[in-house]
């Protein structure tokens, strides 16, 4: 089954030139929704498995503003592609073998759909109807992926843990640059277990899933906070979420997603989706008890304004 003509035409500007620009981080919030008092879902989407609905993996969960939204079901590999109306109109198999599990997926300037999995030194790239497209090969030293974004000029950012790197890859180039390197974090737990005065070190930062703000700044999630990064030198403009290494308001933060109107949701190892402005204000925390979460993990908001998280314990969407 192919999207067709007449459905995907809607993702172009122009039509048929096949090269937009980016879309994602242009999503807003819709008016009346207030992102500081975030109650019970008034939606779920819940994802197909031959299993049955919830025993599904959602690990992968990105829209765009022209009217589609991709799901990545990690347990049976396979990514949904759904309309405006929220039905899965397209569904095909990840059948390459170098697929192991995502954790995290946008849209390229071209709008494929871009995968960063772990274990892996390449990216994924699926065109919306369908076809698997070449991988994006990465330097070699680069051995486990944790995030991807696309900047609004069409650049593609990728972080990695190992080693602690961002790179950059700028729109229409083949070369990738390194963004950021960190040290890797010599810290020892168990023996520094009551040891609450160390300091975080922005020079050991482990980055995760990213996110582009509506002003170019660039979103990593980290151990337990969020740093907010130059896009163009990659040096650190302030945190989100956390005083020092081991305390903060957050654990290890898992699921980002930055909002075109100036909001941040992050979600945790704790199970919890923390609301921030881009500033870095502390909105409200929603816990397993608020929303009906189990495993809150990626994150996003729609064409409609509507918060998606994807509950990766129940094989579901909630949408607020």
């Amino acid at each position: 089954m192919e999207l067709g003509v007449n459905c995907i035409k809607s993702l172009y500007t122009i039509e048929n030139t096949g090269i937009i620009t980016p879309s994602v981080f242009s999503l807003q919030l819709r008016p009346g929704f207030d992102p500081s008092n975030i109650s019970e879902a008034v939606d779920t989407i819940e994802v197909p498995t031959n299993a049955g609905q919830g025993s599904g993996s959602v690990s992968g969960l990105v829209a765009c503003k022209y009217g589609l939204m991709a799901v990545l079901e990690e347990n049976e590999r396979k990514m949904f592609i759904y309309n405006q109306e929220r039905i899965d109109v397209l569904e095909f198999p990840l059948d390459s073998p170098e697929f192991s599990y995502a954790n995290q997926i946008t849209f390229d300037r071209h709008h494929n759909i871009v995968i960063a999995q772990g274990d892996q030194n390449s990216l994924l790239r699926y065109n919306m109807n369908g076809k698997a497209l070449p991988n994006l090969e990465l330097p070699g030293h680069i051995a486990s992926l944790t995030g991807v974004a696309c900047s609004p000029e069409g650049d593609l950012y990728v972080s990695s843990n190992d080693p602690y790197t961002i790179l950059k890859q700028v729109a229409g180039e083949s070369e990738w640059v390194t963004l950021y390197r960190g040290q890797e974090d010599d810290y020892d737990e168990d023996e520094d277990e009551d040891d609450e005065e160390r300091e975080f070190d922005p020079a050991r930062f482990s980055p995760g899933q990213m996110s582009f703000g509506n002003d170019g700044e660039l979103f990593v999630a980290t151990d337990n906070c969020i740093n907010v990064l130059a896009s163009s030198d990659g040096k650190l403009k302030r945190q989100m979420g956390c005083d020092k290494y081991r305390d903060g308001e957050m654990s290890k933060v898992e699921g980002i997603f930055a909002t075109g109107d100036g909001y941040l949701f992050a979600c945790d190892q704790d199970y919890n989706v923390h609301a921030f402005t881009s500033g870095g204000d502390h909105l409200c925390k929603i816990g397993e008890n608020d929303a009906g979460q189990s495993q809150p993990w990626a994150i996003t908001v729609d064409w409609s304004g509507y918060l998606l998280i994807s509950d990766i314990g129940n094989g579901r969407i909630q949408v607020y």
